[in-house]
Order: C-alpha cells, then structure tokens, then sequence
C-alpha cells in the first residue's frame, strides 16, 4: 500500500528519508510530497510517526 504524506521531503531526517520517497516533481494520485510503502505491519508505527509530524505540522499554522 502506498500512503503519501504531507510534509516537505527536506523537514526529514536522513534516516526517515531513507525510507520514503520524494514525489514532488512527478505527478501521483495523493495529496503530499513524501511517499510511504507499507507491506508490512512492522512499518506502521513509523509511518504513524510521519503522519502525526504532518498534522502537527498542518495544525500548528
């Protein structure tokens, strides 16, 4: 499953931007810059971690 997320794909870590990628110059079907694979549920909790730092992000402006 891919999920993409709204955040800018320079406001991640190294280590979090190895793991995802940036989609920002080609076109997609989601709403975001960083794109998540998940194909397992070890995954989920990290990707849960990206998704909370977007809507904090979203909410704190």
């Amino acid at each position: 499953m891919k999920i993409w997320v709204d955040l800018d794909f320079a406001e991640l870590s190294e280590e979090e931007s190895l793991r995802v990628r940036d989609v920002s110059k080609i076109g997609h079907w989601g709403m975001g810059d960083v794109e998540c694979f998940v194909d397992n549920g070890v995954e989920l909790d990290w990707i849960v971690s990206l998704i909370n730092k977007s809507y904090k992000k979203l909410t704190s402006n």
